[in-house]
């Protein structure tokens, strides 16, 4: 009997000292607070229209050789108009300037553009040789194509203005009144 009452001993004291062992008066918790916030979206704020003005046009009729073209510098918003043989090309009425966007990402990054044309319903007038500026720098093509995007630098929380011009070409004879197209910018990270 000595020996389960020693056992008997041995389990009470390990017992006792496991609780003992396992409760820490002393011991204490803090929570560590955990926050984020993602900013990621692209500001896009359309601006002036893409304004060739009011022109004189007289088409020889003879395409390509009396096509007509008019060329507006996306940075200066000059417009070059080029008469092909026995054509006119007569400004009458000044352009109001090149068609603008801005954009405003939350920090500076690279964004990728690109223009989505949709052409003007005449099938004598066409626009394109897309091109842009970036707050005011040197023009550069801007691409029509999603797949192939052009890439620009934003500065980041503030505004980045992208002015776009083209040129228009006049392929036959038209008749008169006004006439629009469209320009779809779309951006992306």
């Amino acid at each position: 009997m000595r020996r389960n009452t020693l056992k008997l001993f041995a389990c009470a004291s390990l017992l006792a000292f496991g609780i003992g062992a396992a409760n820490h008066a002393n011991a204490q918790t803090a929570d560590i607070p955990v926050t984020l916030t993602i900013t990621n979206a692209i500001t896009v704020t359309a601006g002036t229209d893409l304004d060739f003005g009011e022109w004189l046009l007289v088409h020889s009729g003879t395409s390509p050789a009396g096509d007509i073209t008019l060329a507006i510098n996306p940075d200066s918003g000059l417009i070059t108009p080029t008469a092909g043989t026995g054509s006119t090309a007569v400004n009458i009425t000044p352009s109001a300037g090149v068609g603008t966007v801005t954009i405003n990402t939350p920090a500076a990054a690279s964004v990728d553009m690109y223009g989505t044309l949709t052409d003007f319903t005449a099938t004598t007038l066409s626009l394109g040789t897309l091109q842009y500026s970036l707050n005011s720098g040197t023009p550069a093509s801007l691409s029509v194509t999603s797949g192939s995007p052009t890439t620009i630098s934003s500065t980041g929380g503030t505004d980045d203005t992208i002015a776009v011009g083209g040129t228009l070409t006049v392929n036959g004879v038209t008749a008169d009144g006004p006439y629009t197209a469209n320009i779809e910018m779309a951006f992306s990270y």
